[in-house]
């Protein structure tokens, strides 16, 4: 399904003149391993009431954590993932909370 998404919005582009009618979101995602040596996803989840949480998810599956981060909007929430360090997420998700 994304990549068919990602087709209609490349040939979307190719009808355009430029490039500044086309924006093509992008969502941050981190895979690290944890303490424990299991590998973990982290990306940024929307609370209904506004705010922004850190999502974890094992990549193999399972129960999934949260940790609420103080960000104002999603690109400053975004920044914030894609800034951290692989130690800060191991410390982030042993913070976390399940969701």
């Amino acid at each position: 399904m994304c990549k068919e998404r990602l087709r209609t919005i490349l040939r979307s582009a190719r009808d355009c003149d430029s490039t500044s009618d086309v924006r093509v979101e992008r969502a941050t995602m981190r895979r690290f391993l944890a303490n424990d040596g299991t590998l973990w996803d982290a990306v940024i989840g929307h609370e209904s009431w506004g705010t922004f949480v850190v999502l974890f998810t094992p990549a193999i599956g399972g129960d999934a954590r949260k940790f609420t981060i103080a960000a104002e909007t999603a690109l400053v929430a975004e920044t914030e993932l894609g800034a951290k360090s692989d130690d800060e997420l191991r410390v982030l998700l042993g913070e976390s909370s399940p969701w």
